[in-house]
């Protein structure tokens, strides 16, 4: 009988535990953007329905997930004002319906710092949290700030970013400010903290003045960022020169979103998602018209949270064959029977693997990390994990090491093979190996690898790419490719639009470009430069004028063309004079010859030959055989020597200037001092980097020199440097060509250019740097490649090399270094040619002399004939042969004689037959 009864008992317990079912109460509290439109109460109970229709938690399909929502005092304000009131709140809510479980949003209480999951989570058990509740015993379904902090260091230490903006609202993203800061010394960053205010458009016209380009955004109101993101789009902040990192979960950048506002010329984007596996929504239900895969990242933590409860009270329900039981206060010692199978669980949710430890943190998740420009930005640029070992077990692959727990793939964003550098051929910069720069030869070989390129870049990108792999642990596989010469870009002034590498850049079809590429102010506008590689002064170059093939005759142009001819004229008009006067003056020799007071030889000395004789010689300082003996002929003498006083000495104090003139170039300290140089034209490269330095630049005296130079010569301009270099040589010191420094001395350190001279002084300084798309990671990277070259000295020793192979016309000794100015041979070549034609002349003169003399007796071009044997001639008292005459010329006493036959005191019988006039 007590067997019977016992077994009635037990049926009739059957018969109510059948008639009975289990029901899981799930709470779900709300705020002012989780409750708008219903969105989350919908998306709660989509997700309760999608439970309970899998029939999972019982085989009859009579168990079920219920979900409990939070109504406040009122039914008004869905936002509790401060921390007590929530905690009450949410303590009665769960003790009034005997919750089992509690998901709190982020938006419950906004002045609860956006910690209202930790603060209710260590008060009641078990809480699901959709906030950062680290530290806290409530189950986190976001990132803990610990590994948030990690996946950002770890980016913007792989951009190599030194300063940037950290944009933030307030709430946990002010708890995650701080904490960010507080590392800014241990990675040596410049962070500027900046919250959103409410008037955004000052806040934009703010950050546009701010030169700072590298933007971290952060919001813990994650309902903000489609409002954020328009407003950027709208204020200019995606503009080019930007590089942004969204650091929350999934932002609002969609496909559609790229596709139709971010199509081009907009700034990098770096961006979140975390890794899902494929199709995990296809089977979700629920009345939302979009997608789930589109759904914002918090609405599919929160869809997974349900999700996740289920799955606990399954395990649990299997593991102990009842239910768990709820826990309808809250308190320190509250313990939640479903608490260890919940660190239990793992499954693929609508935001990735759900998983939590013993701190209930979430774990074992990974993130996909998206970056790139324009049409560019859909493609991964790494992933980062949680749990390495995990991501081994789940994916059977290898973790890189030596990279933490981020692993960013190499940046290509123009080829997926390899880093596209674009570059333009420009000794010293960019040379072929094959081609012969002294000569005008344009072969090249057609292999395409990096061994067919010498010069600066290619010996810089090896330093490059060994920095890259050895010390940021980075693949940086390159391929140059050459564009056409001088194609550097420039502005359209009428459209605005650039072309050359500038536009390459803008396009986004190059990652980088690598050549002679100076940095300007529009071109910084527009695309970005790294830190600089090497600096270059704007000099000039010129033929030197040692080497100058002038008219040689140059010293002629101490007095201008009509001087000479007044001055011939003048020695003409002197010669006349003084002939008239020696020959019709009473008192001059010829008259007195015809009275027998002076001898034949001093009437003759003054004839209109013997006149131009001494004037020149006069001229000369060479003194002249007799002086007149009136005053008019001294006068006439006298005025002649001081004219030829003064004349000479015009003459010598200006000859010194004209033949070193060309030299005082040498030492011109601006190219604008070029405009003191009448004879001096004046060019440059077009489009090269001195082009758009002057044709940019505000400075008046640089803006005169580019008018004067069109003025000066109508195609001053050259399209390759190696041209100007040529004219400079060919025009014979009459063309200068104004350019870098670095590239001229090119031309002035090999034969055959031994000829040209670099001159001016480091007055204007211009930077040669890598060139990238706006907001490009790289550019923050190479950056800090070449500080890393720079203390290791690599970019002084290469701007130090030579790369012209054998030079011919390098090593310069004292002498030459120290006599630039110095008058040399080249200098007085018009001179030596008049010695030459001087000495030619008298060879000429003598050898008809010579041959006169063998045939006639006589020398027929001097017109004398030599005295007869025995002829007498006598001394003049005046003369320079030491002879007298005798006052008396009958006087009876005969002179001696001389032991060389002749009577030198005899008179002249006859006039010599060959007296001219």
């Amino acid at each position: 009988m007590a067997v019977h009864g016992w077994i009635a008992v037990q049926l009739v317990l059957a018969l109510i535990g059948y008639a009975t079912s289990f029901d899981y109460k799930i709470g779900a509290m709300y705020g002012a953007n989780t409750h708008e439109k219903d969105l989350y109460k919908n998306l709660f109970t989509d997700a309760s329905v999608f439970i309970n229709r899998d029939r999972e938690l019982s085989n009859d399909g009579r168990d079920q997930i219920s979900i409990y929502n939070y109504a406040p005092v009122g039914g008004i304000e869905w936002a509790l004002p401060n921390t007590p009131q929530a905690l009450r709140a949410a303590c009665t809510f769960a003790s009034s319906v005997d919750l089992h479980g509690l998901i709190i949003p982020s938006d419950m209480c906004p002045n609860c710092g956006g910690h209202t999951g930790r603060i209710v989570g260590d008060a009641f058990s078990p809480v699901i949290a959709l906030d950062q509740a680290e530290g806290s015993n409530a189950y986190k379904m976001l990132m803990t700030d610990s590994d948030l902090m990690d996946l950002w260091i770890s980016v913007i230490n792989h951009y190599k970013w030194q300063d940037f903006i950290f944009i933030y609202d307030g709430d946990t993203a002010y708890s995650v400010a701080l904490m960010l800061m507080a590392m800014e010394e241990d990675n040596d960053w410049h962070i500027v903290p900046y919250e959103i205010s409410e008037d955004w458009s000052v806040m934009a016209k703010d950050l546009k003045q701010r030169r700072i380009q590298n933007y971290l955004l952060y919001v813990h109101e994650e309902e903000l960022l489609p409002d954020l993101r328009d407003w950027m789009l709208d204020s200019g902040m995606f503009g080019d020169k930007y590089h942004w990192i969204f650091g929350n979960m999934e932002p609002p950048i969609s496909r559609n979103f790229l596709d139709d506002k971010l199509r081009i010329h907009t700034s990098f984007l770096t961006r979140f998602k975390m890794e899902t596996v494929s199709g995990v929504d296809q089977d979700v239900h629920t009345r939302n018209p979009i997608p789930p895969r589109k759904w914002p990242f918090r609405q599919r933590t929160a869809y997974d949270s349900m999700v996740f409860m289920a799955k606990a009270v399954m395990a649990y329900h299997a593991e102990w064959n009842r239910w768990p039981e709820a826990v309808p206060k809250c308190g320190e010692d509250t313990v939640c029977d479903l608490d260890p199978t919940m660190q239990k669980i793992s499954h693929e949710g609508l935001s990735g693997e759900v998983a939590f430890n013993e701190n209930r943190d979430r774990v074992n998740y990974t993130i996909n990390i998206f970056m790139g420009k324009d049409k560019h930005n859909i493609l991964q640029a790494g992933r980062w994990t949680q749990n390495i070992d995990h991501y081994e077990r789940k994916k059977g692959v290898k973790w890189p090491e030596g990279k933490g727990r981020l692993d960013m793939f190499p940046f290509r964003q123009s080829d997926q093979g390899y880093i596209k550098i674009l570059s333009i051929e420009e000794p010293p910069f960019m040379m072929l190996k094959d081609r012969d720069y002294t000569r005008e030869t344009r072969q090249v070989d057609e292999n395409d690898g990096l061994d067919r390129y010498i010069g600066y870049i290619p010996e810089l990108l090896q330093h490059v790419k060994r920095v890259f792999e050895e010390d940021m642990h980075m693949e940086f596989k390159y391929r140059i490719e050459l564009v056409s010469e001088g194609y550097y870009g420039k502005r359209n002034p009428n459209t605005g639009e650039w072309d050359g590498l500038v536009k390459e850049l803008q396009d986004s079809d190059a990652d980088l470009a690598a050549a002679a590429f100076t940095v300007t102010r529009p071109r910084e506008e527009v695309i970005d430069f790294s830190k600089h590689f090497v600096k270059s002064n704007i000099m000039t170059l010129m033929k030197h004028p040692n080497w100058r093939r002038d008219f040689p005759f140059n010293f002629a142009f101490s007095f201008h063309w009509d001087t000479w001819l007044v001055n011939l004229f003048a020695l003409g008009i002197a010669i006349l004079a003084i002939w008239l006067i020696m020959r019709y003056h009473p008192l001059e020799y010829r008259r007195q010859a015809a009275t027998g007071n002076a001898t034949q030889e001093q009437a003759d000395s003054y004839t209109l030959r013997n006149s131009a004789w001494t004037l020149v010689c006069i001229m000369f300082w060479q003194g002249h055989k007799s002086s007149p003996k009136s005053y008019s002929g001294r006068i006439m003498l006298a005025t002649w020597f001081f004219f030829c006083i003064v004349m000479l000495f015009l003459f010598m104090l200006n000859l010194t200037d004209f033949i070193i003139i060309d030299k005082s170039i040498l030492f011109i300290n601006d190219p604008v001092d070029l405009l003191n140089e009448p004879l001096l034209k004046i060019g440059m490269v077009r489009d090269s980097p001195t082009h758009n330095y002057y044709s940019m630049s505000t400075n008046p005296d640089d803006q005169q020199l580019m008018t004067l130079m069109g003025v000066l010569d109508r195609a001053p301009f050259v399209q390759k440097l190696r041209d100007g270099a040529l004219r400079v040589r060919n025009d014979n010191g009459h063309y200068a060509l104004v350019s870098e420094e670095i590239m001229l001395s090119f031309y002035t350190q090999k034969g055959p250019w031994c000829d040209l001279y670099i001159a001016g002084d480091p007055v204007k300084k211009i930077k040669f740097a890598f060139a990238t798309p706006s907001g490009s990671p790289l550019r923050d990277q190479i950056t800090y490649v070449m500080n890393q070259l720079g203390r290791e000295g690599v970019l002084q020793d290469l701007a130090e090399r030579r790369w012209f192979g054998d030079q011919k016309c390098e090593n310069e000794t004292i002498w030459e270094e120290e006599s630039l100015l110095s008058i040399n041979a080249n200098d007085l070549e018009g001179i030596y040619y008049v010695l030459a034609m001087g000495v030619v002349l008298s060879v000429i003169i003598f050898c008809i002399d010579v041959l006169s003399f063998w045939q006639y007796g006589s020398c027929s071009s001097s017109g004398t004939q030599l005295p007869p044997t025995g002829q007498v001639a006598r001394r003049n008292r005046q003369g320079d042969n030491g002879m007298r005459l005798t006052d008396n010329p009958s006087s009876s006493t005969p002179p001696p004689l001389r032991n060389d036959g002749y009577d030198y005191g005899a008179k002249p019988t006859e006039k010599s037959p060959n007296l001219w006039i």
